[in-house]
């Protein structure tokens, strides 16, 4: 992978293994944005196609929804930052939330004989 094509995000890296596994290249013609709004107007005025929550794609009268089984795609939840800059107060409360709903989501439970 060239230096041009950094992963930024979790849900890029599962789709360059998407990719990977399936035996197939990458989109010459990649973008990559965080904001869904940015994603939202690309889909509409482009010929582009973006990996989006299914409820996502499924709202929008003028998205259509390709029948692709993606696997493991979008199984983590990442978080972008600007470097250098501090969370503010909410944001800062919704990391933690995240975090302690992702720890009880996966912590070990109580066996019982």
């Amino acid at each position: 992978m060239s230096e041009r094509h950094r992963v930024e995000t979790a849900l890029r890296t599962e789709l360059e293994e998407f990719f990977h596994r399936n035996d197939c290249s990458l989109p010459a013609n990649l973008v990559e944005a965080t904001a869904f709004l940015t994603t939202r107007q690309l889909l509409v005025e482009t010929d582009v196609v973006a990996a989006l929550p299914e409820l996502i794609g499924a709202s929008g009268p003028r998205l259509t929804a390709l029948l692709i089984s993606l696997d493991l795609v979008g199984a983590w939840v990442g978080l972008t930052r600007t470097a250098g800059r501090r969370l503010s107060p909410a944001s800062e409360a919704m990391t933690q939330s995240l975090i302690t709903t992702a720890h009880s989501m996966h912590a070990p439970t109580a066996h019982t004989d």
